[in-house]
């Protein structure tokens, strides 16, 4: 009975829903922007033209924008970005190139933001959302989610070196959990961590006595990455249930 209420409760509030506000809302535009989508007809609304900017709608009605219904609950948004080198992974930078300047404004007024952070030079997947639990589980190295790096670095590592990478080596902080670390070829290492410190994976090339030259990310958990350089694209959702399964966390 409680939760029928509270249900109902929440449909008297957004009967008089200005249709203006709901799509500067969900769709991370201005009022003045959702007016002239309303205005020039590219709103329906129950299958109807909807031009009337001042109309109000509630949960019953179904809205469609540019033939993609819109959900009126809160709406949760996962993207992966093929980061380029040369920009930093902020919303803003006075000296740096950021990855929003890649990216559309709704990414800041939705506060789908990253998960984690790439090095201005390092390049390769980054994860971006707006659902906080989830970001933080991932995060979390108890959880062990394992991201893959493409290091190349400018010497050659011994035996011994490698096994102080695999088996945890100390950077100055901390000791780093156990890695997965492979030699592709003479200089060139692929290392799987669960851990994210500030410039943990130089720094951690940089204990055996080496330097990275280039680095590149290519998976973040279950997530590989597929996309050109500078671009984006939104998970599947066969993609958004791994990222839940790998860090125990029930799908919503």
């Amino acid at each position: 009975m409680l939760r029928l209420l509270l249900i109902v409760g929440i449909l008297e509030k957004m009967k008089d829903l200005r249709l203006d506000k709901f799509l500067a809302d969900r769709l991370g535009c201005t009022r003045k922007e959702s007016r002239i989508l309303i205005s020039t007809g590219n709103v329906f609304v129950n299958g109807i033209v909807n031009k009337d900017i001042g109309s109000k709608i509630n949960p019953s009605d179904e809205v469609i924008h540019n033939g993609k219904k819109i959900d009126y609950g809160n709406k949760y948004y996962y993207f992966i970005i093929n980061k380029p080198g040369g920009c930093v992974t902020a919303t803003a930078d006075n000296l740096h190139k950021t990855i929003f300047d890649l990216l559309p404004p709704y990414f800041v007024k939705l506060k789908i933001m990253p998960v984690g952070r790439l090095d201005i030079d390092t390049v390769g997947l980054l994860l971006f959302t707006n659902d906080g639990k989830l970001a933080y589980r991932l995060l979390s190295p108890k959880r062990e989610v394992y991201k893959t790096y493409i290091a190349k670095t400018d010497k050659i590592l011994n035996d011994n070196e490698l096994k102080k990478l695999k088996y945890g080596i100390d950077i100055g902080d901390i000791v780093t959990k156990p890695a997965k670390i492979v030699s592709i070829d003479n200089k060139t290492y692929k290392l799987e961590i669960c851990e994210g410190k500030f410039h943990q994976v130089k720094r951690m090339f940089e204990a055996v006595g080496a330097n990275v030259i280039e680095l590149k990310r290519t998976t973040f958990g279950p997530l590989h990455l597929d996309i050109p350089v500078g671009e984006y694209r939104e998970l599947t959702l066969d993609e958004i249930s791994n990222l839940y399964e790998c860090c125990n966390l029930e799908k919503k």
